[in-house]
C-alpha cells in the first residue's frame, strides 16, 4: 500500500514505515528484507516516531490515537 511514514533507526540498519494497509512494517537494511509487520487494532497510522536510543516507537492513528510501543 501506499506509505504514510517512515523512520530510520539511529543505526541506519532498519527503516519503520507505516501504510495505508494499516500496518507498521520493519525492514532491514540494506538487503529491504520485511522483518516485522504490525498489524493496526483497526485504523492506520498517519506518524511514527522512535525514540532517540530505538528502544520505544510512537504512533498516531489517523483518529488521533497515540501508542508508545518497546
Amino acid at each position: 500500500g501506499l506509505l504514510d511514514e517512515a523512520a530510520f533507526t539511529q543505526d541506519e540498519t532498519r527503516l519503520l514505515t507505516t501504510a495505508r494497509d494499516a500496518t507498521i512494517k520493519i525492514w532491514e537494511l540494506p538487503s529491504g528484507r520485511e522483518i516485522l509487520s504490525i498489524p493496526s487494532q483497526g485504523d492506520s497510522y498517519v506518524q511514527l516516531s522512535l525514540a532517540p536510543d530505538d528502544s520505544r516507537l510512537v504512533t498516531v492513528s489517523r483518529r488521533n490515537e497515540l501508542a508508545v510501543r518497546q
